[in-house]
């Protein structure tokens, strides 16, 4: 639950396989840390899914929702399948969740919010799904209020 109240909402997604935010690396050459191409790629390929849906920048407060749905994977045992589509056993697999609100969160800088900061609030979870491996996000304008308002349905 949360403590605020809703104003515009952006509902996207990221198809393909989940990745988290990469370690910086040091480059001897330049003398100086830098992010990995891979996950630069990937900030970039979420900000591209954010402009597709039609997002525009939101200046205030912001709540970060992001479901992480992993594909189930081809070598479990029919028996143990239907477990999976219902979630009774959970994706325990990487990528962390920090580093995928991570990756989410910096692919969306100056593109859904001109800065991080301006996340008050985040919820994510992993799930399996026997669609296609993707991230589901919904970001928020929030306001201050009394009123408790939950995201999730």
């Amino acid at each position: 639950k949360t403590l605020c109240k809703v104003g515009e909402i952006v509902n996207f997604v990221v198809e393909g396989k989940i990745k988290g935010k990469a370690r910086p690396r040091w480059s001897s050459k330049s003398a100086s840390m830098y992010t990995p191409l891979e996950t630069k790629q990937y900030e970039n390929y979420i900000a591209h899914c954010f402009r597709i849906a039609g997002g525009e920048k939101i200046e205030g407060a912001v709540v970060l929702n992001i479901t992480m749905l992993f594909a189930i994977p081809k070598n479990t045992k029919k028996s143990n399948r239907e477990l999976y589509r219902l979630n009774k056993v959970l994706p325990t697999k990487k990528p962390d969740i920090d580093n995928c609100l991570k990756a989410v969160m910096d692919g969306l800088n100056k593109v859904a919010y001109e800065d991080d900061k301006q996340v008050v609030e985040n919820h994510i979870i992993k799930r399996w799904t026997t669609g296609v491996e993707r991230l589901e996000i919904e970001i928020v304008e929030a306001e201050g209020d009394e009123e408790y308002v939950y995201f999730f349905g």
